[in-house]
């Protein structure tokens, strides 16, 4: 009974090429039931051997959202931790000490971000044709969290590591960026 997202199917197929140029194993799965995500979940993570040679993983959602971090499947709506939670080490051993990345395309609510006007010469020179654009009021932000949501927070290992690592040299050498420290 959701509106139909058109374009989707074009966007995953130039996401996975995207992903397999940087070596990524990627597949698409399309309308599934919550039970199926939890299935499709539970059988990567029985590949331990194959994720024992994986660097990191990486889960893109993209669908309809609700408000609280909602997310639809086709036949109800869940919390976005829920998917997170399926990859916690008891449940997936073999991912223990590894990135596991969340990027979920998907409405957190009904507010429109109606954007800043910003204005951008398209010509080399200052007083060339100028193209018009809007960029969205919420961009460039980056937000870290200690912990997870409804977790209590250990400030001391926490800004300890963080510390430790605006003090190491890679990041005194310019070497390596703040995402990447991260």
């Amino acid at each position: 009974e959701l509106d139909s997202r058109p374009g989707s199917k074009e966007t995953a197929e130039n996401l996975r090429n995207a992903l397999i140029k940087l070596k990524f194993e990627a597949e698409i799965f399309s309308d599934f039931t919550y039970e199926e995500i939890k299935t499709k979940v539970n059988d990567l993570c029985s590949r331990e051997e194959d994720l024992r040679k994986s660097d990191c993983i990486l889960i893109i959602v993209m669908t309809h959202g609700l408000f609280n971090d909602h997310l639809y499947s086709k036949d109800t709506h869940y919390p976005s931790n829920d998917l997170r939670l399926l990859f916690l080490t008891k449940q997936c051993p073999s991912l223990a000490g590894k990135p596991k990345l969340f990027i979920f395309q998907a409405c957190r609510g009904n507010q429109q971000d109606t954007g800043t006007k910003m204005m951008e010469s398209t010509a080399t020179k200052t007083d060339g044709p100028m193209s018009v654009y809007r960029l969205p009021a919420h961009a460039d932000f980056l937000t870290a969290y200690s912990t997870a949501p409804k977790h209590v927070a250990y400030r001391k290992p926490f800004i300890k590591a963080f510390c430790e690592e605006l003090s190491s040299q890679e990041v005194k050498e310019g070497k390596i960026d703040f995402l990447s420290m991260l």
